[in-house]
């Protein structure tokens, strides 16, 4: 997503700066779930059955371990689909 904004000041424009948000690896687990497609995160292809694991393992987490496994999985994804797939029950 890009967003583009403009500093003024007394009604000219002064700067215009292009900012960039990038995704999550959670929003584009998301987003493999919703297109039912597989993408390339970090190097390592995802498909649709790892990404919907994960995101019930980290769904179904509380506050507090959300944040932890969150991380987990935006520094290394290969671990949190170890973990979630120790965790299937």
């Amino acid at each position: 997503m890009v967003l583009f904004f403009m500093v003024i000041k007394r009604k000219k424009v002064i700067k215009k700066r292009k900012i960039v948000k990038r995704k999550t690896n959670i929003q584009k687990l998301r987003e493999i779930v919703r297109k039912k497609q597989y993408q390339k995160i970090q190097g390592m292809i995802v498909d649709g059955i790892s990404a919907r694991l994960v995101l019930k393992v980290y769904d179904s987490l509380n506050a507090k371990n959300k944040k932890i496994y969150g991380s987990i999985i935006n520094k290394n994804l290969k671990k949190a689909v170890g973990i979630a797939w120790k965790l299937k029950k």
